[in-house]
């Protein structure tokens, strides 16, 4: 089967992000409204139901650092939204100026992944894997909705290493020497109009940190940040052009 290439505007904006008193429980979530907010025993959950974001795509990262970067460990959970569009990690998470760079490994509810590779403002690699800018299917993944995933990232320093592990099995790995440590978080990506269906069913993601833990860093502080428009991807608009 076929999926759609995650093509999308990447536009950053403000977000509404609660952290502190974590007294909403892991099973509410809000009825309305977009943002990042913190939940029960660990986890984030990315909420929108908005109307103004279709075809966008948020990350936001916490204020710790790795360099070089060891193991970056997250479990998902996509709860509803568009199937086929992606959630996952950043990791390798640097800031240029205004601008951020890192690396993206998500995935989707039908067993596909993306590796990607984001630099300067515009500029996207996909699918470092192969290099054919084409999603990639694992039978280690969990496919559906409220399934956890565990993604794992470990960098090899010595030899510029990426591997990539879905629920503790080894799947693959990509060489590449652009980013060898920084920050990491969370991604998530919403569906065009026709794709979505907001604002009765929000794109409404989980997230949860294992690697590196809390109590290896200074801060625990979620960030998010602004951006301007960009296509993410020279993919399918070029061919199209």
């Amino acid at each position: 089967m076929k999926f759609r290439k995650s093509c999308l505007l990447l536009l950053l904006v403000s977000l509404l992000f609660t952290v502190g008193c974590g007294k909403q429980s892991s099973s509410s979530k809000p009825k309305e409204g977009h943002g990042w907010f913190a939940e029960k025993d660990g986890w984030v959950r990315f909420y929108t139901n908005s109307k103004e974001v279709y075809g966008w795509g948020f990350w936001a990262w916490d204020d710790i650092e790795e360099n070089p970067m060891k193991i970056v460990e997250t479990s998902v959970k996509k709860i509803s939204g568009n199937p086929d569009y992606g959630y996952g990690i950043v990791f390798c998470l640097r800031k240029i100026s205004e601008e951020t760079e890192f690396y993206r490994l998500i995935i989707n509810t039908h067993g596909y992944y993306l590796v990607s590779k984001k630099v300067n403002v515009d500029e996207w690699t996909h699918d470092l894997v192969d290099d054919d800018n084409e999603w990639n299917y694992t039978d280690k993944l969990y496919k559906g909705y409220n399934v956890e995933n565990k993604i794992k990232v470990e960098y090899d320093s010595t030899t510029n290493t990426f591997k990539i592990y879905f629920n503790d099995k080894y799947v693959t790995s990509f060489e590449d020497s652009t980013f060898t440590g920084g920050k990491f978080g969370y991604y998530a990506s919403v569906g065009q109009k026709e794709e979505e269906n907001f604002p009765k069913t929000p794109v409404n993601i989980l997230f949860k940190q294992h690697q590196p833990t809390k109590t290896q860093t200074k801060s625990s502080q979620i960030s998010t940040h602004r951006f301007e428009p960009l296509f993410d991807s020279a993919s399918e608009k070029a061919r199209n052009d």
